[in-house]
């Protein structure tokens, strides 16, 4: 038993090192044919590796042919967030990369992202229904997705030209962070969770601090045609959250495997993350 499960640990990581490893051959083809080399290019970094995330989530489900664990409310306020964002990336350039890669690279990955998310959860109410885990899954997430639309209509700037298209970037900014909330509330009332989607969750993490670093350093951009900076600040406050959201969860989540690798070691199984 303990050998079948180290042939299967082995396998994982293979699959994991494969999909990372053409993953940055590819990071680094596109950034080194269609990059000018702007500060910007870090807006289509992060969205590059918000893809990984539910690539992962993707292979997790083939893999393991289960999609317990995975929030059915998280991917639902991804996919919402991604569409926004969309609707508004794809018409108008406000909130577009500078970059070169902002004409067409940083769309696609977000098209990507949206057609991952709404596979996997096509499949989670379809071929996985079984699995997935309704009763941990019980986050109230109404009234995040009203609040991410009154602070995006309150507070949403003027980087475009229509009025609704500034409404929509913000609101998918504050959708992005709460869209974490329902994935960790389900953690910490199951206590448990697999490797692929603590991935799932980590590149999500990574991919907000990126995008973090540019939108922060610019944020006084966002004053124009304003007397004061609300639409700044409140971008600066959305990373903020997202951020510490992102801290807790890899907290938790960095306790739960080091627990699992006290049992193995305590039961004198081999154990690997």
């Amino acid at each position: 038993m303990a050998s079948d499960g180290a042939t299967s640990s082995s396998a994982r990581h293979g699959v994991e090192a494969l999909v990372y490893s053409l993953f940055a051959v590819m990071v680094i083809l596109v950034f080194r044919f269609f990059s000018d080399g702007d500060a910007s290019a870090f807006i289509t970094l992060g969205s590059a590796i918000q893809t990984l995330a539910f690539l992962m989530l993707f292979v997790k489900m083939q893999r393991t042919g289960s999609a317990g664990g995975i929030s059915v409310k998280s991917l639902q306020m991804s996919a919402l967030t991604l569409m926004l964002r969309l609707s508004c990336t794809c018409v108008y350039n406000g909130y577009l990369p500078e970059d070169t890669t902002g004409q067409h690279v940083y769309q696609l990955c977000e098209l990507v992202s949206l057609i991952l998310c709404l596979t996997l959860l096509a499949r989670m109410h379809t071929t996985y229904k079984a699995s997935c885990n309704k009763e941990g899954d019980s986050c109230a997430v109404r009234w995040m997705i009203i609040a991410a639309f009154v602070v995006g209509f309150l507070a949403h700037g003027r980087l475009n030209y229509r009025r609704h298209a500034n409404v929509f970037w913000m609101s998918a900014l504050w959708l992005e962070g709460f869209a974490m909330v329902p994935q960790i509330w389900m953690m910490a009332h199951n206590g448990e969770t697999d490797a692929y989607t603590g991935h799932w969750v980590g590149c999500s993490f990574i991919s907000r601090l990126v995008a973090a670093a540019f939108w922060m350093s610019v944020y006084e951009e966002f004053d124009y045609k304003v007397s004061w900076n609300y639409p700044g600040y409140s971008v600066c406050l959305a990373y903020v959250l997202q951020v510490l959201l992102g801290c807790d969860f890899m907290w938790h989540y960095a306790k739960m495997m080091m627990s699992r690798v006290h049992s193995s070691m305590s039961a004198g199984v081999s154990f690997s993350v």
